[in-house]
């Protein structure tokens, strides 16, 4: 008896290091991909599940970080963001704007150079055998939501966009901006003098007739950065040229916890893939 309880034991050993082995595979990947306009390298950070298949693909845009902690898209690694997404069944890439993380160039405030970083992404891995090229998600905080709503003006074929603590409208934002205000201060620092075009290339608001995919728009209620009544004007401008977008207030500041917003995110997911 006790001889065949220790052959269940070692059998149990042996499954339990091959599923340990399985799960090293499933390790965050860090690599570089190149924009195709000027070969600068955009750094990602990526992971997928260790079963064989395709899955959705779920990109996450970091929000603005300052020296010295200016990781990128590694800050997803560090929230254990890419993991849990990763282990729910999804593809899951983050990657650095540029001046952030390893990427090549500077800060250009949400500008063409981080938009298109983000669009090099997302068809990178659009490409990949594993991924569900129809079901493509975008996920981007503060930065990362500005960014992401550019985006998705421009990006065909998207299944969804969720947007959290966003400016959408930069234009009517600059204007309310003190001098001392640390965002207009990092414009001026990032872009030189904003001009109209400029804060307009910057700004979803109005684009948003281009925008039809679904769109989840998270904000806090107590944001002292970024407007929440322009935000719900973001929205309803979307709705109104015939968009899908769907505006959810929570009782927070501008930074949002992720364990707040992660069961929106499913409800989200799970609504637009059935």
């Amino acid at each position: 008896m006790s001889r065949l309880v220790t052959m269940k034991n070692l059998i149990a050993n042996i499954v339990a290091l091959i599923f340990i082995s399985d799960i090293a595979k499933a390790e965050i990947k860090h690599e570089f991909i190149s924009q195709a306009e000027n070969s600068a390298k955009i750094e990602i950070f990526w992971s997928k599940p260790t079963n064989k298949g395709k899955y959705p693909l779920l990109i996450l845009v970091h929000p603005h970080q300052s020296w010295p902690d200016k990781v990128g898209g590694k800050v997803f690694i560090n929230n254990n963001f890419i993991k849990k997404w990763s282990d729910k069944g999804y593809v899951v890439a983050a990657l650095s704007q540029p001046g952030y993380g390893e990427s090549d160039g500077s800060s250009d405030f949400c500008g063409e150079r981080s938009q298109q970083a983000v669009i090099e992404t997302i068809n990178f891995f659009k490409k990949k055998p594993f991924v569900m090229s129809d079901k493509v998600f975008l996920y981007g905080g503060s930065r990362g939501a500005v960014v992401s709503s550019m985006v998705a003006t421009k990006q065909s074929g998207l299944a969804g966009v969720i947007l959290k603590s966003g400016v959408y409208d930069f234009i009517k934002a600059y204007k309310s901006y003190s001098w001392f205000n640390s965002i207009k201060l990092s414009m001026l620092w990032e872009i030189g003098w904003p001009s109209e075009e400029k804060l307009k290339s910057r700004s979803a608001f109005y684009f948003a007739d281009q925008i039809k995919i679904p769109l989840l728009v998270i904000h806090g209620t107590e944001d002292d950065r970024a407007d929440i009544e322009s935000a719900k004007e973001f929205v309803s401008k979307i709705n109104a040229a015939g968009g899908q977008a769907e505006f959810l207030s929570v009782k927070s500041e501008h930074i949002i916890p992720t364990t707040v917003i992660e069961p929106y995110m499913e409800d989200f997911f799970k609504k637009v893939l059935k």
